[in-house]
């Protein structure tokens, strides 16, 4: 972010805000915090909107997208530190093209977990393929990283083209767009198909 937005009241807390979004996910925040550095992990999606926005909504679950060779040491703290488990039932996938190896979640009692393997060593590679510009932001050891922290800031989002326009995945784009409206966020979309 610029220094110009961490002078901003909204984006002044976000720390503790991600703490208590994390807390009320069913974590303990230092603990999941911490693990992001030697997994070379990242948390993205809801939770950060959650953070960075102060909307008020607690996301459904965390997710976590990992580089496939930190995947041992993601799932070691899930289970182990942060006393998660394994939920082999789910069988959601998602587009090829975001560049995910596979999706593994995780429980524990009504909390959920969601760890995206990522192909290659570089987790924010798939935060910019996501569907609108609210939820291209992450948080890695180093930080939380807002891609558009202008629209952010005032709870507006850009649908991306390419999920609109891909047949595979439009369904589905819209389904988050619809979701993340339902938060509080406005949307900018102009798509037009032609055959």
């Amino acid at each position: 972010m610029a220094h110009t937005d961490l002078e901003d009241p909204k984006f002044r807390d976000v720390e503790q805000n991600l703490h208590d979004v994390l807390r009320k996910c069913g974590v303990q925040p230092e603990i999941l915090l911490q693990s992001l550095r030697p997994t070379r992990s990242l948390i993205s999606g809801s939770v950060v909107v959650a953070a960075l926005t102060g909307l008020p909504f607690i996301p459904n679950d965390i997710d976590i997208y990992a580089p496939e060779s930190r995947e041992d040491a993601m799932d070691y703290v899930i289970q182990e530190d942060l006393g998660f488990m394994l939920d082999d039932s789910q069988k959601t996938s998602y587009p090829e093209h975001l560049g995910f190896g596979k999706i593994k979640w995780y429980t524990k009692g009504k909390f959920k977990i969601n760890v995206m393997v990522v192909l290659g060593e570089n987790a924010a590679l798939a935060v910019f393929k996501f569907h609108s510009t609210i939820v291209m932001n992450f948080v890695s050891f180093d930080g939380v990283y807002c891609a558009y922290p202008h629209l952010t800031k005032i709870n507006a989002s850009v649908a991306n083209p390419g999920m609109l326009l891909r047949n595979s995945t439009f369904k589905r784009t819209m389904q988050c767009i619809q979701t993340y409206r339902e938060r509080g966020v406005t949307f900018i979309i102009k798509v037009r198909r032609t055959c």
